[in-house]
């Protein structure tokens, strides 16, 4: 089976993007539908429809026959830690048709360069929603996993730690191990996620 990956993971393109007899896979309904004209413009999909919908199809650059090709939602990596495998890791997802994954537990600093030059177009990758620092009890750390770990011992400690990180914008908390119950987890912290493992 053939799939036709598309990831705009850099800039929008210049102009609309026509796929041509695609077959898409359409997730909210579970159907696969053959014959299908999908529109792209500004790196989203802004119509879908059978051939012969109305969308204009012109031969060109722009539009792609895409018979005997899947169009598939992008795939996600559930579990990505980019400050550990380094850049190379965000060119190698997008080239095995991984087009997203969460960081749980990252330099905040780094990942959010390279989310911007993802979004910019100068860097190929997914799109990636991060938590920013681990938050951990006291342990042994290695020098790499300290750079990146808000230890916490107190209630105080934690909820200080959780409101500065929704201040800084993180898609969701990142609890380890050894967070003391009393720390962070008996109160609600007003957060949209808690990961924790």
């Amino acid at each position: 089976m053939a799939l036709l990956v598309l990831a705009f993971v850099g800039g929008a393109a210049a102009g609309p993007l026509i796929l041509k007899n695609a077959t898409v896979l359409d997730m909210s309904s579970e159907r696969v539908q053959s014959g299908m004209t999908v529109r792209i413009e500004n790196g989203f999909i802004q119509d879908i429809g059978p051939a012969g919908n109305g969308l204009e199809i012109v031969d060109g650059p722009a539009v792609v026959d895409a018979e005997g090709k899947y169009l598939i939602p992008g795939p996600w990596d559930m579990h990505a830690h980019f400050s550990y495998y380094g850049e190379d890791a965000l060119k190698l997802l997008v080239g095995h048709g991984v087009l997203g994954a969460p960081d749980p537990g990252c330099k905040l600093d780094q990942i959010d360069r390279w989310r911007d030059e993802i979004a910019r177009g100068e860097r190929i990758g997914p799109r990636i929603v991060r938590s920013g620092p681990f938050i951990d009890g006291p342990k042994a750390l290695s020098p790499l996993r300290a750079s990146f770990t808000r230890v916490i011992r107190t209630e105080t400690e934690g909820r200080a730690v959780a409101r500065e990180l929704k201040e800084l914008g993180m898609d969701f908390l990142k609890t380890h191990s050894r967070v003391p119950r009393a720390a962070l987890l008996d109160r609600p912290l007003q957060m949209p996620r808690l990961y924790n493992c």
